[in-house]
């Protein structure tokens, strides 16, 4: 991967003769101390201390050549480098054509400003915990003019029975359909993903033959009043985790005792409000998410909650401190998973 980095870098470069390029980049440290309590630990509550360097610190370029414009981003994780976005766009006229690996509706930009890389080793931005949200994706994808777009995702394969082997197939690929509105201070952007997934008699140890059902309905909105911005989103599902959503095992369709299908149902949200000041910003929110079905013999749940600043000590240069607290609640069965008290900061430079 690093010799792939390299590569396409010295294209890029060479590129720079007859295209339009610009760089850019981010590098994003964490120093963070947490406390797990007794549920979590299964024993006595302790702290931890952490400094890592996020998985979202990214190095890319945008460049246009034949009216065509093309992204390369990478990602630097560890001593690990890999592909966050690959894609290029072209303007058709009625509508903009977008083929190769991007955010799909369920994105970035529409989930919190958490920024604690505790659990996942990037900003968790309340993603699991109300925050619905798929990842980059291989894409073909259409958008219009007027804020419409769809989009036809590779889909994901399903571990239909926690065994470690992906046995069940998609029968199509995922389709995300959606719409981004937005008037002055006021922005809504409705998504919707629907995929169906194949029980493959011949692959699986249940010899069961049968179609799986999975969509995602997510609603994000952004309001500006003044100073302060508020930002949330709600979303509801089918068998999320079998769509692709990052989000618990338990929102995953299953087989009851009698070898029927058993659907699982998820939904959640979050909150935030962000006041501008003039060094900078003071950010809060929270986000809940609960997912039942038939299978369990009880809602699994979670929540999180976050108080942060954000200023600058340079213009490319942020210190973001944040405090906060991530819960499981319980889980499907009934168990009390515990939950982590944090607080630190982030130190974020950007190029």
């Amino acid at each position: 991967m690093k010799k792939l980095l390299v590569i396409v870098l010295l294209g890029l470069l060479a590129s720079s003769a007859f295209a339009n390029v610009d760089f850019y980049g981010s590098v994003r440290l964490g120093y963070w101390y947490d406390m797990m309590d007794k549920d979590m630990t299964g024993g006595e509550s302790h702290i931890n201390m952490d400094i890592r360097q996020y998985s979202t610190s990214k190095l890319g370029a945008n460049f246009t050549t034949n009216n065509i414009v093309g992204k390369a981003e990478f990602g630097f994780n560890g001593t690990t480098v890999y592909t966050r976005l690959f894609n290029a766009k072209v303007d058709l006229r009625a509508c903009e054509l977008l083929v190769g690996q991007d955010y799909t509706g369920f994105n970035l930009s529409n989930a919190a400003s958490q920024s604690t890389s505790i659990l996942l080793g990037y900003e968790n931005l309340l993603i699991g915990y109300g925050v619905a949200y798929d990842g980059r994706q291989t894409m073909i994808k259409l958008n219009m003019k007027n804020g419409l777009y769809v989009s036809f995702t590779k889909p994901k394969k399903v571990d239909a029975f926690g065994i470690g082997i992906e046995s069940v197939d998609a029968l199509m690929p995922k389709i995300n359909l959606g719409f981004n509105y937005n008037n002055n201070d006021l922005g809504i952007y409705p998504t919707f993903g629907f995929n169906m997934s194949k029980y493959n008699k011949e692959l699986n140890v249940m010899e069961k033959d049968d179609t799986v059902m999975q969509y995602v309905f997510a609603t994000s909105f952004k309001f500006k009043l003044s100073k302060l911005v508020f930002k949330g989103q709600v979303n509801y599902g089918q068998n999320m985790a079998d769509f692709g959503i990052n989000t618990s095992t338990f929102a995953k369709a299953g087989v009851d005792v009698e070898g029927k299908i058993v659907n699982a149902t998820t939904m959640g949200g979050f909150l935030q409000a962000c006041y501008t000041l003039d060094c900078g910003k003071i950010t809060t929110g929270g986000g809940y998410i609960s997912s039942s079905s038939d299978n369990l013999t009880d809602s699994d749940t979670g929540m999180s909650a976050f108080l942060q600043g954000n200023f600058k000590i340079h213009k490319a240069i942020s210190v973001i401190p944040e405090v906060g607290l991530i819960d499981d609640m319980e889980d499907g069965m009934g168990t009390v998973e515990g939950s982590i008290l944090y607080f630190g900061t982030k130190l974020q430079m950007d190029f």
